[in-house]
């Protein structure tokens, strides 16, 4: 398989070659070992070209490496052309991120550039991913939460709102930017989240990612005795 700089890209052909067409989305069987033996290469050529790859590279990395997972979360097990597919997948989306932490970009969501405020929402919500899928699926470790830089279950900002998300330029990103406080998943199980308060006023505006997040903390505020993932470095 020929890889490409653009990772994202190389995953949605993939995801084209070997999936079906249904109305207006393309259904891809889980269970296609030629295309797990594919997906192993491009893992193991993500992995390998990480410290050479720029922001975006990176970025396009996470987002193909994310897809992958969601895919073998829907398999239910490895393939047997991926024998590993599940730890190999979530080493090589923490290596990208250990990458990142060891710089600025992820130290906090930019508010006066909008190409990097869409970089590092982009990160977010991959993470948001990430986290809620170790909340209902069994994930002994992954992205890095050990480390000051690193995210964690807690600390994890919340989603960005619909209409910041998807702003067409930065003249309807600025205006739509919300001016409250950094809201975290902690934020979302505060017995003080009630009407008008910066997390209503949140989940009033969040888009789709947003409602998965808040209904995954719902969840786990149900559940007393629930551990927090916190992956080993």
């Amino acid at each position: 398989m020929a890889m490409n700089l653009n990772s994202l890209k190389t995953s949605l052909n993939l995801w084209q070659a070997y999936g079906t067409p249904s109305n207006d989305s393309i259904s891809v069987t889980a269970d296609n070992e030629s295309l797990w033996e594919l997906i192993h290469q491009h893992q193991e050529w993500i992995y390998s070209k990480i410290t050479t790859f720029n922001q975006w590279e990176l970025l396009s990395a996470a987002q193909a490496t994310t897809i992958y997972l969601l895919l073998r979360v829907k398999q239910g097990s490895n393939s047997a052309a991926f024998p590993n597919g599940d730890i190999a997948l979530l080493f090589t989306l923490g290596a990208i991120f250990r990458h990142l932490h060891s710089t600025a970009l992820l130290d906090s969501r930019p508010r006066q550039d909008w190409r990097q405020w869409v970089f590092f929402e982009s990160f977010m919500r991959i993470a948001c991913i990430y986290f809620t899928l170790s909340a209902v699926v069994s994930t002994h470790f992954g992205l890095p939460c050990h480390n000051p830089k690193d995210w964690s279950f807690h600390s994890l900002p919340v989603p960005a709102t619909k209409a910041s998300w998807a702003a067409a330029n930065a003249s309807d990103w600025a205006s739509a930017l919300p001016p409250e406080k950094e809201l975290t998943w902690k934020d979302l199980t505060s017995a003080a989240s009630l009407n008008d308060s910066p997390v209503d006023l949140w989940r009033e505006s969040s888009d789709e990612l947003g409602m998965v997040v808040m209904m995954t903390m719902t969840l786990i505020s149900q559940q007393p005795n629930y551990s927090m993932p916190s992956p080993p470095e």
